[in-house]
């Protein structure tokens, strides 16, 4: 009997190990009655070169994010996230038979809304599996045609699992934006999938290491100007490719560093005229900055 006690206590050690819900997670969801927030800083720069009946030229971008997450652990397999960000663009662009032009375009982005379900949690099954439906409602009017962003909804679906040594976890995600306008523009729908991974190492106790790849997918759509034109593009597809590197130097606070690389596709455009427009040599990277404390 004494032996069977010993087995139940050591087995039942080893399984609740890695179960524990920490501020490191990769499927982050706090216990219940717990406010968390996130505050985050993207630098994303992109290049890349136009061909365009003769006309060719080269674009360059250079985009900064602030965004702030704050969510509130409902239950334990139930949180509510609002995410609210500013975003500043800087776009350059340099064409043979025109003149150079430059711009900035400065907005708040869209706020969005999400509820994140724990359907199957680990400490009861062996396996964590999140759904997360979100909400992303155009909050500006439509006074810029740099403007990209329209009423927006979509799932999220991740699957993972904890170690003592690492974490993993798949994701499948689904983003529709509605069609929009502008002053001079009417934007189509437009429907954006991604399927990828994310694997965490833990170096030392408080030291981790996120390595994660990504497949993207944006179907083809077409925009039309306010003179009776149209400019219809054929799908965009991309990898990503990160790494990412935290620390947690206290129970409740963790903070991150961390580099995307994205192998994007050429694609092309064509216009009511039979006008063609073709995008290659697309080079696109993101540094992020990152803090979250749960409260």
């Amino acid at each position: 009997m004494k032996h069977w006690l010993i087995i139940a206590m050591l087995s039942a050690s080893f399984t609740a190990f890695g179960q524990e819900r920490t501020i490191n997670d990769l499927m982050y969801l706090p216990d219940s009655n717990t406010f968390y927030a996130k505050g985050s800083f993207d630098m994303n720069t992109q290049k890349y070169d136009i061909k365009k009946s003769g006309n060719d030229g080269d674009v360059r971008l250079k985009e900064r994010v602030s965004t702030l997450d704050l969510g509130y652990a409902l239950k334990d397999n139930f949180a509510l996230e609002l995410s609210l960000g500013f975003r500043s663009v800087a776009h350059f662009e340099d064409f043979d038979l025109t003149a150079e032009k430059e711009y900035k375009t400065d907005g708040i982005l869209n706020p969005v809304l999400r509820g994140k379900w724990r359907a199957l949690d680990q400490r009861t099954e062996n396996i964590n599996v999140d759904i997360i439906p979100y909400l992303s409602p155009k909050i500006q009017s439509a006074k810029d045609d740099n403007e990209t962003t329209g009423n927006g909804y979509g799932v999220e679906v991740n699957v993972g699992k904890k170690k003592e040594e690492y974490q993993i976890m798949g994701l499948a995600k689904i983003n529709h934006t509605m069609s929009y306008e502008t002053h001079n523009f009417t934007y189509d729908p437009r429907t954006r999938y991604e399927i990828g991974g994310i694997y965490q190492r833990t170096f030392v106790k408080s030291l981790f290491g996120n390595f994660s790849i990504s497949r993207i997918h944006t179907d083809d759509y077409r925009d039309d100007s306010n003179n009776g034109n149209f400019e219809r593009y054929t799908a965009q597809d991309s990898w990503s490719l990160g790494l990412e590197g935290l620390i947690t130097p206290v129970k409740d606070l963790a903070l991150s560093l961390g580099y995307k690389h994205f192998i994007v596709d050429d694609f092309s455009s064509k216009n009511n005229s039979g006008s063609k427009t073709k995008y290659d040599n697309i080079k696109a990277s993101t540094i992020t900055m990152s803090a979250r404390y749960q409260f």
